[in-house]
């Protein structure tokens, strides 16, 4: 599989299991990794490594949010429409005022 093109997000990323997941990716050759850790500073240092704050004891850094019937992604008028639309999607934005500095274009 081709994960040259995937910008993944992990976990843990300072140390252990998400630390080995990350340096994996690498050297599978993605182009970004957003490595969300509580102690940032402990996060690989490389050019593709993005870190992110986060802890998933702190309950003011998590939400949950659905969309289901309000935002489908296919027809549900065929049986591969409500297919498509049975899906999960799980998105992490700690703080949604950092998300987005990491999106703005470098100047």
């Amino acid at each position: 599989m081709d994960i040259s093109t995937s910008v993944p997000a992990v976990t843990g990323a300072s140390r252990g299991l998400g630390q080995a997941l990350v340096d994996a990716l690498l050297d599978r050759n993605v182009r970004k990794v957003y490595a969300l850790a509580r102690d940032t500073p402990s996060v690989r240092p490389d050019p593709r490594v993005v870190p992110v704050a986060f802890d998933l004891l702190d309950p003011a850094s998590i939400a949950a949010a659905g969309r289901s019937e309000y935002k489908p992604v296919a027809d549900n008028s065929t049986a591969d429409g409500r297919a498509a639309n049975r899906r999960t999607r799980i998105v992490i934005l700690p703080q949604l005022d950092q998300f987005f500095k990491l999106l703005e274009p470098k100047k």
